[in-house]
């Protein structure tokens, strides 16, 4: 009997050792696993790789509840969408893609470690124009702008487009060149301008526009000193991807250019009934447009452009007025581990933390202060941001003292300049520093992807 009991208390004493084991090992399960990130990137679709432009404001969703939250892909289209724990990998799941210009698109995928590349297809308008109606002349169309030149003259731009060409989800296997964690094959690609004889470059930049930019990145910087030749050399780990080097093309000469014209001015040899469209930037939120001093409300449509038919005659007058206003974006670099930065904008121009240059020009002055942290809302507001002008300088040369800055709210912070923190910085209980930043074309050396306070992260 006494056996029996003592037989039986082990058993149980067993199962209650085996139970807490099992329950251990499935909390450690459920509380240390990662969770699965989807990354991809959204695109135009269009047979030519070249116009495949990448699409911002997109909502990305899993059918079935199986994401945590709908993720928006950011300006260069890259999107990072969380899966809910419990979705296991390789499970056949729906992506979601919804934009108010672009056709709903479904697309069945499986939950793995790859890149996703998403192509929509943009809403046509319909066409309200008759085919029929007689051609209308215009004439004495002039626009008001001025340009005083200096010595340096900017005599042109030069553009190039190249590709660099390749296929999404081959894995590397240690054949250069590859993706930056050495898992996928990567295609490489680079051109060259030549200014020509007396000319030089200035301003020299490549972006990616169209393709999976998210997944590419400039390789080696020829060009950003300037000079008669420049090289850009480009790689990309994804679908084939589409590369935009542009430049400013100066040359020595004593001239002076100036422009003058005024408001459009349309004249007809009679009375004609036809529609002007007039593109609105996206940038401008109140943009107005007025006939004869008399202002039409039409809205943009969804390409953004505002349409105008009645009957025109000789002397209309159209005027258009773009207000300009400060804006503070927020995003996550896909290709640093989703580190948070901010840009500042103003209308369409970029602004910078500027870094002056020694004496040669070509080298960053190693005292300059640049090491901020955006210390300010980053709800779309411009909280916080003073804008500032002054006088148009006589000579237009890299002016740090440009005639248009903005005053922002900084913190100081400690990073390198190459590679942005990981996270937010932490609070400070000192008053923002004001900070003052120039446009981008005006400093040689910039800071234009800033780090960002917790604060700022936290309402944006």
């Amino acid at each position: 009997m006494s056996s029996a009991r003592t037989a039986m208390r082990l058993t149980l004493a067993a199962i209650v050792v085996v139970s807490a084991i099992l329950l251990a090992a499935y909390y450690s399960y459920v509380h240390n696993r990662k969770p699965t990130i989807l990354r991809g990137a959204v695109m135009m679709q269009d047979s030519d790789p070249r116009k495949e432009l990448p699409i911002a404001d997109v909502q990305i969703s899993v059918a079935d509840n199986l994401g945590v939250a709908p993720a928006k892909s950011d300006s260069s289209g890259g999107f990072s969408l969380q899966i809910r724990l419990g979705v296991r990998k390789r499970t056949p799941v729906i992506l979601q893609f919804r934009h108010p210009n672009y056709r709903p698109l479904d697309i069945a995928e499986i939950v793995g470690d790859q890149l996703y590349i998403a192509h929509m297809v943009p809403l046509t308008r319909q066409n309200q124009d008759a085919d029929n109606r007689p051609s209308v002349t215009v004439g004495n169309v002039r626009v008001r702008y001025s340009i005083k030149a200096t010595q340096d003259v900017n005599i042109g731009s030069a553009v190039r487009v190249f590709q660099v060409v390749n296929r999404n989800g081959v894995l590397c296997k240690g054949q250069f060149p590859c993706s930056p964690d050495g898992k996928w094959k990567a295609g490489t690609n680079s051109t060259t301008l030549d200014a020509g004889a007396g000319n030089e470059f200035r301003d020299a930049r490549i972006s990616c526009i169209a393709g999976p930019c998210p997944f590419t990145r400039i390789e080696s910087d020829g060009f950003s000193k300037g000079g008669q030749t420049i090289t850009a050399t480009a790689v990309g780990w994804s679908d084939t991807a589409t590369f935009l080097v542009e430049a400013e093309v100066f040359r020595k000469m004593a001239s002076e250019v100036i422009h003058e014209s005024y408001p459009v001015i349309f004249g007809l040899q009679s009375h004609a009934t036809f529609p002007l469209s007039f593109r609105i930037p996206g940038w401008c939120k109140n943009a107005s447009i007025a006939v004869n001093g008399k202002a039409i409300t039409t809205a943009p449509d969804a390409n953004g452009f505002v349409r105008i038919e009645r009957r025109w005659k000789s002397g209309d007058k159209i005027n258009l007025q773009f207000p300009m206003s400060a804006k503070v974006t927020v995003a996550h670099d896909a290709n640093l581990d989703d580190a948070p930065y901010a840009a500042v904008t103003y209308g369409p121009l970029s602004f910078v933390i500027p870094i002056a240059d020694l004496q040669d020009e070509n080298t960053p002055d190693p005292a300059a202060r640049w090491k901020y942290a955006l210390d300010t809302t980053a709800d779309g507001s411009s909280s916080g941001i003073t804008v500032e002008r002054t006088a148009m300088p006589a000579h237009w040369n890299w002016p740090l003292a440009s005639p248009l800055k903005l005053r922002v709210p900084m913190q100081r912070v400690e990073w390198d300049g190459k590679t942005l923190p990981s996270k937010p910085a932490a609070n400070s209980e000192q008053l923002p520093e004001s900070l003052t930043l120039v446009p981008y074309g005006c400093t040689k050396f910039r800071v234009a992807l800033m780090p960002v306070t917790e604060r700022t992260y936290r309402r944006s």
